[in-house]
Protein backbone atom coordinates (compact mmCIF):
# COMPACT_ATOMS: atom_id res chain seq x y z
CA UNK A 1 0.00 0.00 0.00
CA UNK A 2 1.50 3.32 -1.08
CA UNK A 3 0.04 6.48 0.36
CA UNK A 4 0.99 9.98 -0.68
CA UNK A 5 0.61 12.95 1.64
CA UNK A 6 -2.88 14.41 1.40
CA UNK A 7 -5.25 16.30 3.64
CA UNK A 8 -7.76 14.37 5.72
CA UNK A 9 -10.39 16.69 7.21
CA UNK A 10 -12.31 15.30 10.19
CA UNK A 11 -15.66 16.41 11.60
CA UNK A 12 -15.91 14.42 14.81
CA UNK A 13 -17.64 15.94 17.85
CA UNK A 14 -16.86 13.05 20.21
CA UNK A 15 -13.46 13.50 21.92
CA UNK A 16 -13.14 9.74 22.36
CA UNK A 17 -13.26 9.12 18.61
CA UNK A 18 -11.04 12.14 17.94
CA UNK A 19 -8.44 10.38 20.05
CA UNK A 20 -8.94 7.21 17.99
CA UNK A 21 -8.32 9.16 14.78
CA UNK A 22 -5.20 10.74 16.23
CA UNK A 23 -3.77 7.28 16.92
CA UNK A 24 -4.78 5.97 13.50
CA UNK A 25 -3.24 8.84 11.56
CA UNK A 26 -0.10 9.19 13.67
CA UNK A 27 2.81 8.39 11.32
CA UNK A 28 0.42 7.76 8.40
CA UNK A 29 1.91 10.59 6.33
CA UNK A 30 -1.41 12.39 5.94
CA UNK A 31 -2.02 15.97 6.95
CA UNK A 32 -4.93 15.84 9.42
CA UNK A 33 -7.23 18.82 9.94
CA UNK A 34 -9.94 18.77 12.63
CA UNK A 35 -13.02 20.86 11.92
CA UNK A 36 -15.86 22.21 14.04
CA UNK A 37 -19.34 21.76 12.60
CA UNK A 38 -20.52 24.88 14.43
CA UNK A 39 -18.08 27.14 12.60
CA UNK A 40 -17.71 25.28 9.35
CA UNK A 41 -17.22 27.49 6.29
CA UNK A 42 -17.18 25.05 3.36
CA UNK A 43 -14.30 26.89 1.67
CA UNK A 44 -11.79 25.68 4.29
CA UNK A 45 -12.20 22.06 3.24
CA UNK A 46 -9.43 20.47 1.18
CA UNK A 47 -10.43 20.30 -2.48
CA UNK A 48 -7.95 17.48 -3.13
CA UNK A 49 -8.37 15.53 0.11
CA UNK A 50 -11.08 13.55 1.85
CA UNK A 51 -13.64 14.45 4.51
CA UNK A 52 -14.47 12.12 7.42
CA UNK A 53 -17.70 12.84 9.28
CA UNK A 54 -19.53 11.23 12.16
CA UNK A 55 -23.17 10.66 11.23
CA UNK A 56 -24.19 12.39 14.48
CA UNK A 57 -23.20 16.07 14.52
CA UNK A 58 -24.60 17.39 17.78
CA UNK A 59 -28.25 18.31 17.22
CA UNK A 60 -28.04 17.63 13.48
CA UNK A 61 -26.72 14.90 11.20
CA UNK A 62 -23.99 14.75 8.60
CA UNK A 63 -26.63 15.06 5.88
CA UNK A 64 -27.72 18.42 7.30
CA UNK A 65 -24.19 19.70 6.57
CA UNK A 66 -23.54 17.97 3.25
CA UNK A 67 -25.74 20.29 1.19
CA UNK A 68 -23.61 23.35 1.96
CA UNK A 69 -20.39 21.37 1.63
CA UNK A 70 -21.34 20.05 -1.81
CA UNK A 71 -21.94 23.57 -3.16
CA UNK A 72 -18.26 24.38 -2.73
CA UNK A 73 -16.83 20.88 -3.08
CA UNK A 74 -19.04 18.75 -5.36
CA UNK A 75 -16.41 16.04 -5.93
CA UNK A 76 -14.83 15.80 -2.46
CA UNK A 77 -14.87 12.17 -1.25
CA UNK A 78 -16.78 11.84 2.03
CA UNK A 79 -16.77 8.95 4.50
CA UNK A 80 -19.53 8.84 7.10
CA UNK A 81 -19.05 6.90 10.33
CA UNK A 82 -22.05 5.19 11.83
CA UNK A 83 -22.66 3.15 14.98
CA UNK A 84 -26.02 1.81 13.83
CA UNK A 85 -27.78 0.30 10.84
CA UNK A 86 -27.49 2.72 7.90
CA UNK A 87 -30.85 1.57 6.49
CA UNK A 88 -32.73 4.63 7.70
CA UNK A 89 -30.37 6.91 5.75
CA UNK A 90 -30.37 5.21 2.35
CA UNK A 91 -32.61 7.82 0.70
CA UNK A 92 -30.34 10.61 1.94
CA UNK A 93 -27.27 8.70 0.81
CA UNK A 94 -28.69 8.33 -2.69
CA UNK A 95 -28.84 12.14 -3.02
CA UNK A 96 -25.06 12.54 -2.85
CA UNK A 97 -22.34 11.12 -5.06
CA UNK A 98 -18.95 10.05 -3.66
CA UNK A 99 -20.31 9.52 -0.15
CA UNK A 100 -19.64 6.21 1.57
CA UNK A 101 -20.34 4.74 4.99
CA UNK A 102 -17.90 2.99 7.31
CA UNK A 103 -19.55 1.15 10.18
CA UNK A 104 -17.88 1.02 13.56
CA UNK A 105 -15.91 -0.87 14.72
CA UNK A 106 -13.26 -0.85 12.00
CA UNK A 107 -9.53 -1.47 11.96
CA UNK A 108 -6.77 1.06 11.35
CA UNK A 109 -5.77 -0.77 8.18
CA UNK A 110 -9.32 -0.81 6.85
CA UNK A 111 -9.64 2.96 7.17
CA UNK A 112 -6.22 3.74 5.72
CA UNK A 113 -6.64 1.36 2.77
CA UNK A 114 -10.05 2.89 2.02
CA UNK A 115 -8.75 6.46 2.16
CA UNK A 116 -5.90 5.45 -0.14
CA UNK A 117 -8.38 4.33 -2.81
CA UNK A 118 -10.46 7.50 -2.51
CA UNK A 119 -7.37 9.69 -2.90
CA UNK A 120 -5.71 7.50 -5.55
CA UNK A 121 -8.26 5.98 -7.96
CA UNK A 122 -5.42 4.22 -9.82
CA UNK A 123 -5.11 1.99 -6.74
CA UNK A 124 -8.77 0.97 -6.80
CA UNK A 125 -8.51 -2.14 -8.99
CA UNK A 126 -6.31 -5.10 -8.12
CA UNK A 127 -5.93 -7.13 -4.94
CA UNK A 128 -2.29 -6.07 -4.53
CA UNK A 129 -3.52 -2.55 -3.66
CA UNK A 130 -5.52 -3.89 -0.70
CA UNK A 131 -2.64 -5.84 0.80
CA UNK A 132 0.71 -4.81 2.21
CA UNK A 133 3.97 -4.90 0.30
CA UNK A 134 4.80 -8.52 1.20
CA UNK A 135 1.62 -9.78 -0.46
CA UNK A 136 1.29 -12.96 -2.51
CA UNK A 137 -1.50 -13.01 -5.12
CA UNK A 138 -2.69 -15.83 -7.39
CA UNK A 139 -5.02 -15.33 -10.36
CA UNK A 140 -7.71 -17.71 -11.66
CA UNK A 141 -10.21 -17.61 -14.51
CA UNK A 142 -13.87 -18.48 -13.91
CA UNK A 143 -15.94 -19.29 -17.00
CA UNK A 144 -18.94 -21.35 -15.88
CA UNK A 145 -21.23 -21.97 -12.94
CA UNK A 146 -19.98 -25.57 -12.87
CA UNK A 147 -16.54 -24.29 -11.82
CA UNK A 148 -17.79 -22.26 -8.86
CA UNK A 149 -17.74 -24.99 -6.19
CA UNK A 150 -14.26 -26.16 -7.11
CA UNK A 151 -12.81 -22.65 -7.12
CA UNK A 152 -14.32 -21.89 -3.71
CA UNK A 153 -12.73 -25.07 -2.34
CA UNK A 154 -9.40 -24.04 -3.86
CA UNK A 155 -9.68 -20.57 -2.32
CA UNK A 156 -10.40 -21.91 1.16
CA UNK A 157 -7.60 -24.47 0.82
CA UNK A 158 -5.16 -21.67 -0.05
CA UNK A 159 -6.31 -19.68 2.98
CA UNK A 160 -5.53 -22.67 5.21
CA UNK A 161 -2.21 -23.30 3.47
CA UNK A 162 -1.22 -19.69 4.11
CA UNK A 163 -2.04 -19.93 7.81
CA UNK A 164 -5.51 -18.38 7.81
CA UNK A 165 -7.48 -20.93 9.80
CA UNK A 166 -10.70 -18.97 10.22
CA UNK A 167 -13.34 -20.36 12.54
CA UNK A 168 -15.99 -18.79 10.31
CA UNK A 169 -15.18 -20.44 6.97
CA UNK A 170 -18.92 -20.84 6.39
CA UNK A 171 -19.25 -17.05 6.10
CA UNK A 172 -16.45 -16.84 3.55
CA UNK A 173 -17.95 -19.76 1.64
CA UNK A 174 -21.35 -18.03 1.57
CA UNK A 175 -19.91 -14.73 0.35
CA UNK A 176 -17.74 -16.33 -2.34
CA UNK A 177 -20.61 -18.49 -3.59
CA UNK A 178 -22.86 -15.47 -4.00
CA UNK A 179 -20.19 -13.30 -5.63
CA UNK A 180 -18.90 -15.93 -8.04
CA UNK A 181 -22.40 -16.77 -9.26
CA UNK A 182 -23.42 -13.11 -9.54
CA UNK A 183 -20.33 -12.33 -11.62
CA UNK A 184 -21.42 -14.97 -14.12
CA UNK A 185 -25.21 -14.67 -14.03
CA UNK A 186 -26.00 -11.02 -13.32
CA UNK A 187 -23.02 -9.29 -14.91
CA UNK A 188 -23.50 -11.18 -18.18
CA UNK A 189 -27.27 -10.92 -18.41
CA UNK A 190 -28.33 -14.39 -17.25
CA UNK A 191 -30.80 -13.26 -14.58
CA UNK A 192 -33.59 -15.59 -15.72
CA UNK A 193 -31.20 -18.55 -15.78
CA UNK A 194 -30.19 -17.82 -12.20
CA UNK A 195 -33.80 -17.64 -11.03
CA UNK A 196 -34.42 -21.02 -12.66
CA UNK A 197 -31.15 -22.53 -11.39
CA UNK A 198 -29.94 -23.25 -14.93
CA UNK A 199 -26.14 -23.77 -15.26
CA UNK A 200 -24.42 -21.48 -17.76
CA UNK A 201 -21.03 -21.13 -19.41
CA UNK A 202 -19.67 -17.84 -20.68
CA UNK A 203 -18.85 -17.36 -24.37
CA UNK A 204 -15.32 -18.37 -25.34
CA UNK A 205 -13.73 -14.90 -25.11
CA UNK A 206 -15.45 -13.86 -21.88
CA UNK A 207 -14.23 -14.63 -18.38
CA UNK A 208 -14.45 -13.60 -14.75
CA UNK A 209 -11.10 -12.96 -13.10
CA UNK A 210 -10.56 -14.18 -9.55
CA UNK A 211 -7.60 -13.03 -7.45
CA UNK A 212 -6.72 -14.75 -4.17
CA UNK A 213 -3.93 -13.48 -1.96
CA UNK A 214 -2.60 -12.57 1.45
CA UNK A 215 -0.08 -10.60 3.44
CA UNK A 216 0.94 -11.14 7.07
CA UNK A 217 -2.56 -10.69 8.50
CA UNK A 218 -4.99 -10.00 5.62
CA UNK A 219 -6.54 -12.60 3.31
CA UNK A 220 -8.33 -11.24 0.27
CA UNK A 221 -10.29 -12.19 -2.83
CA UNK A 222 -11.31 -10.05 -5.80
CA UNK A 223 -13.98 -10.93 -8.36
CA UNK A 224 -13.83 -8.94 -11.59
CA UNK A 225 -16.26 -9.02 -14.47
CA UNK A 226 -15.44 -7.11 -17.64
CA UNK A 227 -18.95 -5.85 -18.31
CA UNK A 228 -19.17 -2.92 -15.88
CA UNK A 229 -22.95 -3.02 -15.53
CA UNK A 230 -23.16 -2.39 -11.79
CA UNK A 231 -23.72 1.18 -10.57
CA UNK A 232 -23.82 2.89 -7.21
CA UNK A 233 -27.49 3.71 -7.71
CA UNK A 234 -28.31 0.04 -8.35
CA UNK A 235 -26.51 -0.96 -5.17
CA UNK A 236 -28.43 1.58 -3.10
CA UNK A 237 -31.72 0.64 -4.74
CA UNK A 238 -31.15 -3.02 -3.86
CA UNK A 239 -30.47 -2.06 -0.25
CA UNK A 240 -33.60 0.12 -0.15
CA UNK A 241 -35.61 -2.85 -1.40
CA UNK A 242 -34.24 -4.95 1.43
CA UNK A 243 -35.24 -2.29 3.94
CA UNK A 244 -38.77 -2.38 2.56
CA UNK A 245 -38.77 -6.15 2.92
CA UNK A 246 -38.45 -5.87 6.69
CA UNK A 247 -42.13 -4.93 6.76
CA UNK A 248 -42.86 -7.50 4.05
CA UNK A 249 -41.38 -10.24 6.24
CA UNK A 250 -43.77 -9.27 9.00
CA UNK A 251 -46.63 -9.79 6.53
CA UNK A 252 -45.22 -13.19 5.63
CA UNK A 253 -45.24 -14.12 9.31
CA UNK A 254 -48.95 -13.37 9.23
CA UNK A 255 -49.39 -15.88 6.41
CA UNK A 256 -49.74 -13.50 3.46
CA UNK A 257 -48.34 -14.49 0.06
CA UNK A 258 -45.47 -12.40 -1.32
CA UNK A 259 -43.46 -13.12 -4.45
CA UNK A 260 -40.33 -15.13 -3.61
CA UNK A 261 -38.49 -13.32 -6.38
CA UNK A 262 -39.15 -10.00 -4.67
CA UNK A 263 -38.00 -11.34 -1.34
CA UNK A 264 -34.64 -12.44 -2.79
CA UNK A 265 -33.88 -9.25 -4.71
CA UNK A 266 -30.65 -7.63 -3.52
CA UNK A 267 -29.73 -10.43 -1.12
CA UNK A 268 -26.30 -10.87 -2.72
CA UNK A 269 -25.18 -7.35 -1.86
CA UNK A 270 -26.54 -7.67 1.66
CA UNK A 271 -24.74 -10.99 2.18
CA UNK A 272 -21.45 -9.38 1.16
CA UNK A 273 -21.95 -6.34 3.39
CA UNK A 274 -22.90 -8.26 6.51
CA UNK A 275 -20.53 -11.22 6.29
CA UNK A 276 -17.27 -9.83 4.92
CA UNK A 277 -14.62 -8.42 7.19
CA UNK A 278 -13.97 -5.66 4.65
CA UNK A 279 -15.48 -5.21 1.24
CA UNK A 280 -15.43 -2.75 -1.65
CA UNK A 281 -17.42 -2.41 -4.87
CA UNK A 282 -15.14 -0.86 -7.49
CA UNK A 283 -16.81 0.33 -10.68
CA UNK A 284 -15.45 1.53 -13.99
CA UNK A 285 -18.75 2.08 -15.75
CA UNK A 286 -19.18 0.11 -18.96
CA UNK A 287 -15.77 -1.60 -18.64
CA UNK A 288 -15.41 -3.61 -15.45
CA UNK A 289 -16.70 -4.17 -11.94
CA UNK A 290 -14.62 -5.59 -9.12
CA UNK A 291 -15.73 -6.76 -5.71
CA UNK A 292 -12.96 -6.87 -3.11
CA UNK A 293 -13.36 -8.79 0.13
CA UNK A 294 -10.77 -8.85 2.89
CA UNK A 295 -10.70 -11.00 6.02
CA UNK A 296 -8.36 -10.09 8.86
CA UNK A 297 -6.60 -12.87 10.76
CA UNK A 298 -7.14 -11.06 14.07
CA UNK A 299 -10.44 -9.21 13.58
CA UNK A 300 -13.86 -10.75 12.96
CA UNK A 301 -16.94 -8.73 12.21
CA UNK A 302 -19.54 -9.80 14.78
CA UNK A 303 -22.46 -7.40 14.29
CA UNK A 304 -25.05 -6.63 11.63
CA UNK A 305 -24.13 -2.97 11.13
CA UNK A 306 -22.69 -2.86 7.65
CA UNK A 307 -20.61 -0.40 5.67
CA UNK A 308 -21.34 0.90 2.17
CA UNK A 309 -18.11 1.30 0.21
CA UNK A 310 -18.46 2.04 -3.50
CA UNK A 311 -15.47 3.39 -5.42
CA UNK A 312 -16.23 4.79 -8.86
CA UNK A 313 -13.37 5.23 -11.28
CA UNK A 314 -13.74 7.57 -14.23
CA UNK A 315 -16.69 9.85 -14.95
CA UNK A 316 -19.35 7.69 -13.32
CA UNK A 317 -21.80 10.58 -13.10
CA UNK A 318 -22.01 11.17 -16.84
CA UNK A 319 -22.05 7.41 -17.48
CA UNK A 320 -25.17 7.09 -15.37
CA UNK A 321 -26.72 10.25 -16.79
CA UNK A 322 -26.47 12.06 -13.47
Amino acid sequence: MTMGRACVAILEPDPLYRGVFERIFFSSGHEVRYLDAGVLPPEILPSDGVLLMDMAQGECTAFDLLGAIRIQHPMLPVVLFCDEDIGAWLDDLANYERVNVLARPFTREELLFFIDKLLHPDHAFGLVHYLKSDALVRVFALRSTAEVRGLIDTTLALASEWGFDFDYDFKIDLVLHELFLNAIYHAHGYESEKKQGVPVSLPEKETVQIEVGHDENRFGVTITDFCGNLTRSRILESLRTLEQQKSVERLLAEGRSISDIFRQHGRGIDIVRKNSGEYYFVIERGRRTQVVIIFDKHFEKDDQNASIKVIEVGDARSAEGA
